[in-house]
């Protein structure tokens, strides 16, 4: 049997570079939820990484400080409330940004989705940096918690990042490969 995938590497460099900058801005808890409880609200910040490697990223959510009622008019403790509970109009993604370029020239930012370490997950540098670069989006995320205004890496209700990939891109690739997958079989010239 193969052995699987490991996200060691990843989740190494989580604990030594993103959990102490939680720390910073006053998250407690233990990987993957930790929450931040203010006078008016409590602040939430999930991580999520791939069971056998190949991607990760993060949710962060807020909800006004005090019982929660849940939407089957469940009653919620302060004490007791994680982000599953959250609407998910109080909840935010942070998504991957990368530079593109258009035919123009002009350079803009895009996403890609999440922070993907498939192609690097056996070198534990790459993925350092990849961590890195997760961390970096911080400031944004804890100025969406703070003011639910658009940021450039927030992905949230009413702000969306551009993608990076098209929808013209993804039928273009599609028709390729089923273009490649008919050639490869003799039925395209």
């Amino acid at each position: 049997m193969a052995k699987r995938p490991s996200n060691k590497f990843v989740r190494k460099a989580i604990r030594e570079i993103i959990e102490p900058e939680l720390a910073k801005y006053g998250f407690e808890g233990k990987y993957p939820a930790f929450k931040r409880i203010t006078d008016t609200e409590i602040h939430f910040f999930d991580i999520q990484t791939a069971k056998y490697g190949g991607s990760f990223g993060y949710t962060v959510g807020w909800c006004r400080n005090g019982p929660l009622t849940h939407w089957d008019e469940q009653r919620i403790p302060t004490e007791e409330i994680q982000m599953l509970h959250l609407p998910f109009d109080n909840r935010a993604s942070v998504s991957r940004m990368i530079d593109m370029w258009r035919l123009s020239g002009e350079k803009f930012r895009a996403t890609l989705g999440g922070f993907d370490y498939t192609l690097i997950i056996e070198d534990e540098a790459a993925c350092r940096e990849l961590v890195r670069e997760a961390a970096e989006t911080l400031p944004q995320a804890m100025t969406w918690l703070d003011t639910r205004g658009p940021q450039d890496a927030i992905s949230a209700v009413g702000h969306h990042p551009p993608l990076a990939q098209s929808r013209e891109l993804t039928l273009e690739i599609s028709r390729n490969k089923e273009e490649n997958r008919l050639r490869s079989i003799g039925l395209l010239d």
